[in-house]
């Protein structure tokens, strides 16, 4: 009876070695399902945006990734506003894993945006900013630039 479970013990500790990182590769390679990424995406969208996210990944060293991102205005949905290629949400600070997604801080790394700043018909009627690396606050459904660096033309 003893060996039996020392077996089973063994098949145990075996199957988690070979299971977590098995996952792990797994959701480096396919990422998340389309109900995480809808709940990630719901969680950074505000009042005034909609964010669309096209594949969510997990990197052991960079947490929580969503590629090819798009940021769109609720009241225009054709008008993106943003584009961003790789998105990044530190893992040990993710309630996720409760059922709860929070995005409270966002990193950018050559990222692209327009922002509107007229709808009146006069040309131009947004600014294009390229190259963005900026950390961004989420608080209250508002964003706030804690710092930036970008170009424009």
């Amino acid at each position: 009876m003893r060996r039996l479970f020392q077996w089973i013990a063994r098949l145990l500790v075996l199957a988690l070695l070979l299971g977590v990182p098995a996952i792990l590769i797994y959701l480096q390679y396919y990422g998340f399902s389309a109900s995480w990424r809808d709940s990630v995406a719901n969680a950074i969208s505000g009042p005034g945006y909609v964010v669309r996210i096209g594949k969510l990944t997990f990197h052991p060293f960079e947490g929580i990734v969503a590629e090819e991102a798009g940021l769109f205005m609720r009241r225009a949905p054709g008008r993106q506003l943003a584009r961003l290629d790789r998105l990044y949400r530190d893992a040990e600070s993710c309630t996720a894993p409760e059922g709860k997604v929070a995005i409270d801080l966002l990193d950018l790394e050559n990222a692209s945006v327009s922002i509107p700043f007229a709808d009146d018909g006069v040309m131009p009627n947004s600014i294009e900013l390229h190259g963005i690396s900026a950390g961004i606050l989420n608080g209250n459904g508002q964003l706030t630039v804690t710092h930036a660096e970008c170009w424009f033309r």
